[in-house]
Order: structure tokens, then C-alpha cells, then sequence
């Protein structure tokens, strides 16, 4: 097993109430490393993410590792803390710059980009305390506890496969040219509709809604990342600086569709080095599944952003 007792206690000693320390303490450890046996097979967290960051010390890959299951732990707890009576509460916060600003004067039409990376469910949380709502974009629904949390301006429209597509790619342009905010993840399941785009040293498959979304909008993309703070049960949202992309119409549409994907992949890329410790063991395990990239000598990894 992963050598987490202390992370883990900590985390217990930070939960709302005796039941939940109960629960953590039966899952704990044995779900953290029956869960990454499951999903990982036969390779160890520690090689999976040596494949990502090869050139981390083995010290810093086994950090990142401790985190990453941690990190996972806390997702899964979550969903009972929140659903638990009386527990609304959840301290957020948030580190923004321009784009924060932005939207407050414009209240949009913006893209907030998001990667599933960290506490995903709770970047409307840290839009909403910049009192921004937004459409959801999505393949499944958060749990009940995920609308007691956030306002009733908070939408959802399901994505999960070809059908949706078409209807949740409407509603997302409708309330883009309407002066509205929608939240696309950028690392969603492309189906056929989607481009290869280059991530970790690993070649992705992923939708393309959010350069289909800009192109037909004009929207600005701004990625955003809900993380789990240290030591902590709270959250900080970062909200980051819009991309920079082509002008439209400056190439062709599949192309620049793609260089616009390209350029959201690079840029998280970059967010998640600066927060490796936020991956979660089912997306290491998908990302596994992708080819890896063959890496030149002088290949250097992607700028820190904090």
C-alpha cells in the first residue's frame, strides 16, 4: 500500500463530523490502493507518472504519487461530506487576475476551459463566489449535493454521446450569443468528432467543442482549475488569463479548430505541472491508455503557471 497515514489522518482530523471520520477510516488506505490496482493494472502509480514526468527525481515522483491518491481520496469523500445534513459549507479560494475582472464587468460571453483535473465539480463553486453562473457542459450529472451548493443559475446540459452532442453544442452557442459563460472540458471523449493533440508526452483524442464554440462565437477561452487545498477540505480556484489564438477565418476551419485545441492542451499541460499532485488516479489511468510521444534529446517540458 501506498505509505499515506499521515496525509490520510489529516484529513480525517479536518472532516465535519464522527460518521464521515468512520467512513474515511473503513475506506482509507485499502480503497486508495485497491482503487489504483483496478484502474492501473499492472503498472504502479509511481511508473505511470515516471511515463509523464521523466524528468522528475524518483523522491519527486513518489511525492507526486502520495498526492495523487490523495487527491482522488478526497474526491470520492467528498461526494458524502456534501450530502451529508447540514453540511453546505465549503471554503473557497479564489486566485484570479484579469479574466476575473472580465467577467465581472461583461458577465461574458466567455469559454471557462476546464481539464479533469483536481476538484472539477467545484469550478462552478469558484465561479459563483465571483458571482458569476455559467451552463455546465457534461457527460454525467453531479451528485444532489452538487445543487445545494450553487445557485439556481447554474445549468446543465448532457453531452454523454452522438445525440447529445448536436442539442448541447446548441445550448452551449445560444447562451454564448446571448452575452452568457459555459464551462467545456477540453479533455473530453471526442467520439468522432475529435482531434489529436499532444499531452505529457502522450498523443490525446479529444472533442473539439471548445474550438467549434469559439469559432461560432467569437467567445474568449479561459481556462480554469479547482484544486484541493493542503491539508485542507477547501478549494482553490484559479482562474487564468484567456488563450491566445488565431484570428478566425486566418486557415481553414478543421485546422484552426485544431491549433485552437492544441493551444488549450498546451496550456493545461502547463497548469497541471505547476499542480501535478491534483491528478486523479482514473485520469492517469486514461491517460495511460494513449501512445506515448517518441521524445527528443532536446525536448523541454511545457512553462510552470501557478
Amino acid at each position: 500500500m501506498h505509505p499515506l497515514s499521515p496525509e490520510v489522518t489529516s484529513q480525517l482530523e479536518a472532516l465535519p463530523n464522527d460518521s464521515l471520520i468512520r467512513l474515511a477510516s473503513n475506506y482509507g488506505l485499502e480503497w486508495i490502493d485497491s482503487t489504483a490496482r483496478r484502474m492501473l493494472g499492472k503498472v504502479s502509480l509511481e511508473e505511470a507518472l515516471t511515463t509523464f514526468f521523466p524528468e522528475l527525481p524518483q523522491t519527486r515522483i513518489a511525492g507526486i504519487a502520495r498526492e495523487s491518491a490523495l487527491c482522488s481520496f478526497r474526491n470520492f469523500l467528498w461526494n458524502y461530506a456534501l450530502a451529508s445534513p447540514g453540511e453546505d459549507g465549503l471554503e473557497t479560494r479564489c486566485h484570479t487576475g484579469s479574466s476575473a475582472e472580465l467577467l465581472r464587468e461583461t458577465k461574458g460571453p466567455a469559454i471557462i476551459a476546464i481539464w479533469h483535473h483536481g476538484a472539477t465539480y467545484m469550478v462552478p463553486v469558484g465561479l459563483q463566489a465571483l458571482g458569476i453562473s455559467a451552463l455546465m457542459v457534461g457527460a454525467r450529472a453531479p451528485g444532489d449535493w452538487f445543487w445545494r451548493i450553487v445557485s439556481r443559475e447554474t445549468q446543465l446540459v448532457k453531452c454523454s454521446d452522438e445525440h447529445d452532442s448536436p442539442l448541447s453544442l446548441k445550448a452551449a452557442l445560444d447562451r454564448l450569443r446571448k452575452g452568457g459563460v459555459v464551462i467545456v472540458a477540453a479533455d473530453g471523449r471526442s467520439g468522432k468528432l475529435g482531434v489529436k493533440v499532444p499531452f505529457l508526452g502522450r498523443m490525446l483524442h479529444v472533442a473539439k467543442g471548445i474550438g467549434v464554440l469559439a469559432r461560432l462565437s467569437g467567445a474568449p477561452i479561459i481556462p480554469a482549475l479547482a484544486a484541493w487545498g493542503p491539508g485542507d477540505w477547501s478549494v482553490d480556484f484559479h482562474l487564468y488569463d484567456p488563450l491566445s489564438i488565431p484570428a478566425r477565418g486566418s486557415m481553414p476551419v478543421e485546422e484552426w479548430e485544431s491549433e485552437v485545441m492544441t493551444a488549450t492542451a498546451k496550456r493545461f499541460e502547463a497548469i497541471v505541472r505547476a499542480h501535478p499532485g491534483q491528478l486523479r488516479i482514473d485520469r492517469i489511468a486514461r491517460l495511460c491508455k494513449f501512445p506515448r510521444i517518441r521524445r527528443s534529446p532536446a525536448a523541454t517540458p511545457a512553462r510552470d503557471v501557478s
